[in-house]
């Protein structure tokens, strides 16, 4: 019962986020491009829902999920959510897609889908997140991926005034990392907010509770505004996808390196990294698409 309410977590966040993404795209679509696009979103109440809904409901459920089946799994499942982007984008915002971006979405959708059923399952309250060797290295990745994301970022202001698909490509792969970034941020955050919930309060690290949580508005904070120019200069129903890369990609190898996780089957160790290389060939067929 608990993986299967895991599991429904996982793909109401992916119904949720990618509607929502939709939504934005839509109401970005009709704003005046000759001013300043945030403070015409920050006037908009349905884009303020969607950003509610994306941001807010989203990070309950992925807090609940991951006490449930931890940090692994949550992003595959939620990738089923793609699947309404071609439907929703030619229907609510004229994009048309060929047989290539088709292709490419279900390679990604498969690869999540082989994901899902891999049960890279982490149990967050049984890691020791204030042994002084976890917490080093906590700060080491989540540090370094902040770097990589940072790196995108300003590789895309450089390409802003002369390639615009190829600045919103990399300001997706920024805040698909700071997104990837916070399912492993979340992580330590469910498990404080379970014993919390247990009502262990005595039991509870606060200060990794509160620096989570922090770290964790920040990231949404940075990442929010940076998606909502990224759509503005290309197609959602491809932009979702390639942001999603690296958002599926750095679970997989924070199991892996971050927990010290191993496969639990056969199965895994054939399907994980046959989801890995459909995510990235399904990819490259949605990013070389020209906007």
């Amino acid at each position: 019962m608990r993986y299967t309410l895991g599991i429904i977590c996982g793909l109401l966040i992916g119904l949720l986020y990618n509607g929502s993404a939709l939504i934005q795209k839509a109401v970005i679509k009709k704003a005046d491009h000759s001013k300043p696009l945030m403070g015409q979103l920050l006037r908009h109440p349905l884009w303020l829902l969607s950003v509610a809904t994306s941001g807010g409901l989203v990070l309950v459920l992925t807090l609940i999920g991951q006490m449930l089946i931890g940090p692994t799994l949550i992003p595959g499942l939620s990738a089923i959510g793609m699947i309404i982007l071609p439907i929703g984008a030619r229907k609510f915002i004229g994009e048309r897609n060929g047989l290539k971006e088709y292709l490419g979405i279900f390679a990604i959708i498969l690869g999540v889908f082989l994901l899902s059923f891999s049960k890279l399952t982490i149990n967050t309250e049984e890691i020791s997140w204030l042994e002084s060797s976890f917490l080093y290295r906590t700060l080491w990745y989540v540090g370094g991926m902040s770097v990589i994301s940072l790196v995108f970022l300003l590789a895309g202001r450089s390409q802003k005034k002369r390639h615009r698909f190829l600045t919103a490509i990399l300001y997706c792969l920024s805040g698909g990392m700071l997104f990837g970034i916070s399912n492993i941020i979340a992580a330590p955050l469910s498990a404080q907010v379970g014993i919390l919930a247990g009502q262990a309060a005595g039991q509870v690290h606060w200060g990794y509770l509160i620096t989570s949580a922090v770290y964790l508005a920040l990231i949404n904070i940075t990442a929010v505004p940076l998606i909502q120019k990224a759509y503005a200069f290309g197609h959602v129903s491809v932009l979702v996808p390639i942001q999603q890369v690296p958002i599926q990609i750095i679970p997989i190898i924070s199991h892996f390196w971050f927990f010290s996780g191993v496969f639990p089957t056969a199965f895994s160790m054939v399907g994980v990294p046959a989801a890995v290389i459909l995510i990235l060939l399904g990819a490259v067929a949605l990013g070389s698409r020209q906007s």
